[in-house]
């Protein structure tokens, strides 16, 4: 009778134990089922490995994963891709973000809008070698500040910058974002904007999400801030600039800067290419200040580009 329960024992903790190692199995498996499903499209595009390019880069700016990658086109180390690679790449994942009429599509900053030092520039360009060169200048044409950016070369891709200036009392000013074959030589494409420019630190922050980036479902937007009764404006709009989702969150105030963090849900049933924001609305007359976007691919909650 003590051998049978012995054996009893030993098959209830064998049972125990296949279920326990066949639940990350399973959960591996249909992970593994789903890279195979899309490296397995019938339809593919090439890309052509540039200087700097990332196998994560290319991934996130094609809207699907390193392992799709990896599998689609038999690379043993991820980490080592090399110029002139050509990459299969599956069709489905195509970027959202569509070739605009320019060379350059600037986000942020916003025509009119107030800002304090540094500025949080951002865009989609294809450009002379990557290059776009930013300059700001006051209503008599003097430099205040410059800067230089990296766009796309071959193809459009995503650019994201800081210019920095220094004033002493609240002035117009132009910004100009344009294409050369040099910093001094004149302009192939030139956008410029009009801006109103204010002493001081800026006084958001907007660190996530990252230009560039995907997400499924709802939206965490992360920064830091110092505004007046620590209010921060946060939004999705489309590319356009359509509303998508709005909401206030809390950050720092009176000279102290704290975190503020706020998830936005657009309720996409389709994927979208979306600008996410951050701006402080001024206490004194209503203008926006320091309003930030960058630009995002959104899909609906639970879409396999998130995985």
């Amino acid at each position: 009778m003590k051998q049978v329960r012995l054996i009893q024992v030993a098959l209830v903790f064998t049972l125990v134990l296949s279920i326990v190692v066949a639940g990350p199995l399973h959960a591996m498996a249909v992970a593994q089922t789903a890279v195979a499903m899309q490296a397995a499209a019938a339809d593919y595009t090439t890309y052509v490995v540039q200087r700097g390019d990332t196998l994560a880069a290319i991934a996130r700016r094609f809207n699907t994963t390193v392992a799709v990658l990896v599998q689609l086109n038999n690379i043993r180390n991820p980490n080592l891709i090399y110029v002139g690679q050509r990459l299969r790449v599956p069709v489905a994942t195509l970027p959202l973000w569509g070739d605009p009429a320019t060379s350059i599509e600037l986000f942020s900053p916003l025509a009119n809008e107030r800002y304090r030092t540094p500025i949080d520039v951002n865009g989609f360009a294809h450009t002379f070698e990557g290059n776009i060169y930013l300059r700001l200048l006051d209503a008599g044409g003097n430099l205040l500040g410059e800067q230089r950016a990296r766009g796309g070369m071959t193809q459009f891709d995503f650019f994201h910058s800081y210019l920095r200036f220094e004033v002493t009392e609240e002035i117009s000013a132009t910004l100009e974002l344009y294409e050369a074959a040099a910093v001094d030589q004149p302009p192939i494409t030139k956008v410029a904007i009009p801006l109103i420019l204010e002493p001081g630190q800026r006084f958001v922050d907007l660190n996530q999400p990252t230009p560039g980036s995907k997400g499924c479902g709802p939206v965490l937007v992360q920064g830091y801030s110092n505004t007046f009764e620590a209010n921060v404006a946060v939004e999705i709009v489309s590319r356009s600039g359509a509303g998508l989702a709005f909401t206030n969150t809390l950050g720092g105030n009176f000279g102290v800067y704290r975190q503020f963090s706020t998830y936005l849900d657009p309720g996409l049933s389709t994927p979208t290419a979306a600008l996410v924001g951050a701006y402080e609305v001024s206490p004194r007359d209503g203008a926006l200040v320091d309003h930030v976007r960058v630009p995002v691919s959104l899909y609906p909650a639970g879409s396999t580009a998130c995985r």
